[in-house]
């Protein structure tokens, strides 16, 4: 990193640290002895001789009263370089008597080292995270460049291999703003923990969900793993996902189907785990591909006649429906789920197959036109909450 580069950071350094020395003027100049941040916002911009002494001979240069004549641009004070390894990045001096101020420029100097050292990092690993990201981006989105995804993952030191699966984790929230710092949280807590591999594995947060593209061999458990993602989140964290995880992609332009099912799937889902592969999952995932406007002509008139005969909070009947048919049908098993009487769940299921004109239908017909209509309500509240 060259000091030039980051101005910013430097008077960030500055404004952090003058106040812990009394509010003594520091300087940070850049390689040709410019002052580029300072206590004192007048000497900005302006040619420091002391520095350029310093940059010249790499050596701390100790300014007296006496010594002002000979440094233009200069006050007294202590002036040192900042190196790291060979490379010498600047200078920082602080104003005052060298022989009052010399243990505190010393350990100046080595906080500034550290700090520019930490910034140098964290740009790092910002680009790291937009270069992953931009990976990840390319693996999703068919036609896939072979050549290219495989070459930008030798740049991140990526071993790239199929069959890979996608998983989309996401937290249900309208506050869009928690929901990408909670990603941020969930993703550093995943791989510490050794959920994410940063050697194998594809992620980032990509439309308000984290999506992760896992490599799948022969031995990959995939109810263990969303399970583990699951539990971690909700055990660290106390927050209560969505984990969802697509089909097997077992060439490249795959992925991209994978990362479809994945998402589409925990949306419908919603908190709790979800596989693609799993019949009852799979089934809802291939319900839900139904266009848009098939929805609108279809089903869009039987939810209005819900919400016609329900009034207008229908959050309570969309619950009982979600329970009615998680619980395969079972009046038994759904009213025990609500905690509510079997008369009770058995008149408001009644209602809604009148008011949408299925009561008297095949079960297979009931049941379809059911989940159907779960899909719509989730869709609805999915536009309200992105």
């Amino acid at each position: 990193m060259k000091l030039a580069q980051i101005e910013s950071v430097a008077q960030e350094i500055v404004n952090a640290t003058a106040p812990l020395i009394g509010g003594r003027t520091i300087n940070i100049m850049d390689t040709a002895g410019v002052i580029i941040a300072s206590s004192d916002q007048q000497r900005i911009g302006t040619f420091h001789q002391g520095a350029a002494e310093v940059l010249k001979n790499r050596a701390p240069v100790r300014i007296f009263p006496s010594d002002l004549p000979h440094y233009s641009g200069s006050r007294e004070g202590v002036n040192l370089p900042i190196i790291k390894g060979d490379k010498l990045l600047g200078v920082v001096g602080i104003l005052g008597n060298p022989d009052e101020v010399e243990d505190t420029a010393n350990l100046l100097g080595v906080y500034v080292g550290l700090y520019l050292e930490q910034a140098a990092t964290a740009q790092r690993n910002i680009l790291r995270r937009e270069m992953r990201l931009s990976l990840l981006g390319q693996l999703i989105s068919a036609p896939v460049d072979q050549e290219r995804v495989l070459e930008a993952g030798r740049v991140l030191s990526l071993n790239l291999c199929l069959p890979i699966r996608a998983i989309a984790l996401s937290i249900i929230s309208p506050d869009r703003m928690h929901c990408a710092k909670s990603l941020d949280r969930i993703e550093e807590l995943l791989a510490s923990r050794g959920l994410i591999d940063p050697l194998q594995d594809v992620y980032g947060v990509l439309d308000g969900s984290l999506i992760i593209l896992k490599y799948t061999p022969a031995s990959f458990h995939a109810e263990n793993c969303i399970q583990n993602l699951y539990s971690t989140v909700k055990t660290e964290l106390e927050y209560d996902p969505s984990v969802a995880i697509g089909g097997e992609a077992s060439c490249w332009n795959e992925i991209g189907d994978s990362y479809d099912e994945a998402r589409r799937l925990g949306r419908l889902c919603g908190a709790g785990c979800a596989n693609v592969e799993e019949n009852i999952d799979k089934s809802l995932y291939l319900m839900s591909t139904m266009q848009n406007r098939a929805m609108e002509r279809f089903i869009a008139p039987l939810y209005q006649a819900i919400r016609d005969g329900f009034g207008g909070d229908m959050t309570w009947m969309f619950a009982t429906l979600e329970a009615y048919c998680a619980c395969e049908f079972s009046v038994t098993k759904a009213a025990q789920q609500l905690h509510v009487h079997k008369n009770t769940l058995l008149y408001r299921i009644k209602k809604l197959l009148t008011l949408i004109g299925l009561e008297e239908e095949h079960s297979f017909t009931k049941s379809y036109f059911l989940k159907m209509l779960l899909i719509y309500d989730k869709r609805q509240n999915e536009q309200q909450i992105y």
